[in-house]
């Protein structure tokens, strides 16, 4: 009698123990889930701050260190060109090899290299040699993104994208502004030397990164890539999209910078303040251009008002007296790229079959990667020989030309998936 009741007496007691033992492991899963979620998006924000952190006072410090415009143009768009090479095969090779973390490490040793070298060069060839070192760590992205999507359960790989984007978008805004008051303060070594810092941080923390993925069966190849260019609609906007490329790294990328400080005298700090107010109302018009602006206009007519719009702004820089205007006119052509490029990203995968979407997505940023590259060196090359202002005169023709041609080559369509904000 006295045994039973005593057993009576402690059992509640017992299995709420074992009730405690057996949530534990699931209070633990999730802890552990949350750190490496909040690992990852660390590195994530040391990774993108390390590349961004000297972007508004690259041409400007080219020309600093005795640069022509020409050189000044081949210098930013070594960027664009080692992304060109490298993006598609490091893709194929992750996802073949089945590792991720070994490529974002990789990412970030690339950018710590590219910023010592930056800091210590003082020739325009290694600054180019070096800005193509950048550009290498920055294809590195893809392994970054596949990653993160993993510890998301596959319904919820949009939310993981989303946070990414957001993570990447703030870290470059705030990584620009942040060098360009540290070079204002202390001097241009400042900015490059906080690039170096923020690198060797991206390493640490992605060290730390947990590396779940497995390898693939089967893996993309460059016969299958190659292939995709045989869809008129893929190969139109992939098109379209390298002109937005252009716009965007022959003016706010490459000389807006240089514009702003030859011709208006800024300061290295309104050199960060110009990429924030270029790149602030672009994000604002992606968010809005992938989602509630496609529900109430025509894709066509966004795609055809961004390039307008961004043309416009290129065209009005070299009529421009003050800082102030040139804000304005970065406000300007960061709205009209913002509202096309979600368009045209969603466009490249629209009419493609589930299976072959990947291939679609690779071929479009290899060709809009095209842009990256062109148009840098292309818009260096013109300024040498006509001077500046013939550089955003060149760049605004390009977008109207881009509205012109989207007026004939973008068909109507189902409505697009849910478009992304913003590549790198």
């Amino acid at each position: 009698m006295s045994t039973t009741l005593s057993f009576n007496m402690i059992s509640p007691t017992f299995i709420l123990k074992l009730e405690d033992c057996r949530a534990q492991p699931r209070i633990l899963q999730l802890m552990t889930n949350n750190l490496r979620i909040s690992i990852f998006i660390a590195a994530t924000a040391a990774y993108w701050g390390s590349l961004y952190t000297y972007v508004p006072l690259l041409s400007p410090y080219a020309e600093h260190l005795g640069a022509g415009l020409t050189m000044v143009g081949f210098i930013v768009s070594a960027y664009g060109f080692s992304q060109l090479l490298l993006r598609v095969p490091i893709g194929i090779l992750s996802d073949k090899l089945g590792k991720r973390r070994m490529f974002m490490i990789l990412g970030g040793v690339s950018s710590l290299l590219a910023a010592l070298g930056i800091a210590f060069t003082t020739s325009p060839a290694y600054l180019l040699v070096f800005r193509a070192l950048s550009g290498v760590a920055a294809s590195m992205w893809v392994a970054y993104t596949v990653l993160f999507a993993s510890y998301f359960p596959a319904g919820k790989t949009a939310n993981s994208m989303g946070i990414m984007l957001a993570v990447s978008s703030s870290a470059q805004l705030l990584a620009s502004w942040g060098g360009s008051w540290l070079a204002e303060l202390y001097g241009w070594h400042a900015a490059f030397q906080a690039a170096v810092v923020l690198a060797a941080l991206a390493v640490a923390l992605a060290s730390l990164v947990t590396d779940n993925s497995a390898p693939r069966q089967q893996t993309l190849r460059f016969s299958e890539l190659l292939g995709m260019g045989k869809s008129p609609q893929l190969l139109m906007v992939s098109i379209l999209a390298a002109f937005s490329q252009y716009l965007q790294f022959a003016t706010v990328h490459g000389f807006t910078p240089s514009f702003a400080t030859d011709v208006l005298g800024a300061t290295k700090s309104q050199l960060g303040l110009l990429t924030l107010v270029s790149t602030i109302p672009t994000a604002i018009a992606s968010l809005l251009g992938g989602t509630w602006l496609t529900k109430h206009l025509p894709e066509k007519l966004l795609v055809i008002g961004g390039f307008i719009l961004a043309g416009a702004a290129a065209l009005i820089i070299p009529m421009t007296s003050s800082m102030p205007i040139l804000y304005v006119t970065q406000v300007i052509g960061g709205v009209g790229r913002g509202i096309l490029f979600p368009v045209l990203m969603a466009r490249s995968i629209q009419t493609v079959a589930p299976e072959r979407k990947a291939t679609a997505m690779g071929f479009f940023q290899s060709i809009y990667a095209l842009g990256m590259t062109v148009g840098p060196a292309v818009s260096g090359i013109l300024g040498q020989i006509w001077g500046i202002q013939s550089v955003f005169i060149s760049a605004g023709c390009i977008g109207l030309i881009a509205a012109l041609l989207a007026t004939r080559a973008l068909r109507k369509s189902k409505p697009a998936p849910k478009a992304a904000t913003v590549t790198h």
